[in-house]
């Protein structure tokens, strides 16, 4: 799994890495971005499957980085990692989209281990209902396009 940690603070993104490596976290890579314009050109890249946010950012604040990844990359689960401790927050960026808010310094490895894990079988679930949309779609046309055919026919 893919995971970009998007932090400014450097001892944060650290301590992630550490609790990452820590618990164990099979067959991780783990990007960095310590803005959200340096955020953004990494999603960019298409290789990314779970973002770990910190929502004071030095290009962004609170919720404007989230609104930009959900607008722009709504497949990809993004898990707000804040020192703040506001509920209201919290419920307005889980409203937004965010798969879960945790609270820095409040999270052990086999906590995060299991949060990254649901994200990830969101992530794939997720790519599955779009896959079968699209499939669904498909077969639409077929039928509308069949339909039209056979009308045409039963004119001439």
């Amino acid at each position: 799994m893919k995971i970009l940690i998007v932090d400014d603070d450097e001892a944060d993104i650290e301590l992630m890495k550490e609790l990452l490596a820590e618990a164990k976290f099979s067959d991780k890579i783990i990007e960095e971005a310590s803005t959200s314009k340096d955020a953004l050109a990494k999603l960019a890249q298409g290789s990314i499957q779970v973002i770990l946010l910190d929502l004071g950012l030095p290009d962004s604040s609170g919720l404007e980085t989230l609104k930009k990844i959900r607008d722009e990359y709504p497949q990809i689960p993004v898990i707000i990692v804040s020192t703040l401790e506001d509920e209201r927050l919290a419920n307005e960026a889980v409203r937004m989209g965010a798969h879960e808010y945790l609270i820095k310094g409040q999270i052990d490895a086999t906590f995060l281990l299991g949060v990254l894990t649901a994200a990830n079988v969101q992530r794939k679930v997720l790519k599955e209902i779009k896959s079968g949309k699209e499939e669904i779609e498909k077969i639409r046309l077929e039928i509308r396009e069949r339909k039209i055919n056979i009308d045409q026919n039963d004119i001439f």
